[in-house]
């Protein structure tokens, strides 16, 4: 992934503080598609993301699709 990860993420953050989940969402969404699958090759950057996807998610009705960003963001930081 890009550098650039971390400002989206950053960016992210800030519409989930604003309360824009859906926009949040959408942009981590994106973001986090061309990702590499594994978790052992995921940087810092993508693994926040990664956890962070997976905080909004729960909260827009999706938590089957959480678990599985939450468990990539944990085996990335572990």
């Amino acid at each position: 992934m890009s550098s650039g990860l971390g400002d989206l993420t950053a960016q992210a953050n800030q519409l989930v503080a604003a309360g824009d989940l859906a926009a949040a969402q959408e942009l981590l969404d994106n973001a986090l598609s061309a990702a590499d699958p594994s978790p052992a090759r995921a940087s810092a950057e993508l693994a926040d993301a990664a956890a962070l996807h997976a905080r909004v998610l729960p909260m827009l009705g999706e938590p089957h699709q959480a678990r599985g960003w939450a468990a990539f963001a944990y085996s990335a930081l572990t």
